[in-house]
């Protein structure tokens, strides 16, 4: 007995993991937000919850890493400028904005 119902637990596994991939594979298709957390430099519409838009704060931020990474500019340096200009860190950002780790 515990074999038939070892085997209708498997299928049962599968057949939500197909259902689970499906749904994303059609919200990334409508353009929807897949993930679960913001990636540093966006945030939620206030009008559209299903939306990003940059974050007016932290968007100038990552542009200008972006620029001085594309000038040749090493990782190590930008930290370093960064953190001479006291930029804070994307977790301590969300940590001061949200209050959540």
């Amino acid at each position: 007995m515990s074999g038939i119902k070892n085997y209708f637990n498997d299928f049962f596994a599968q057949d939500t993991s197909r259902k689970i991939r499906t749904i994303q594979k059609a919200k990334g298709e409508r353009g929807e937000r897949v993930g679960a957390s913001l990636p540093y430099g966006y945030m939620k519409d206030p009008n559209d919850q299903k939306r990003i838009i940059p974050d007016p704060v932290t968007a100038p931020v990552v542009k200008r890493i972006f620029e001085m990474y594309a000038s040749g500019i090493g990782m190590k340096k930008i930290c370093n400028t960064l953190e001479e200009e006291e930029v804070l860190s994307p977790s301590v950002y969300a940590f001061n904005k949200t209050g959540s780790r």
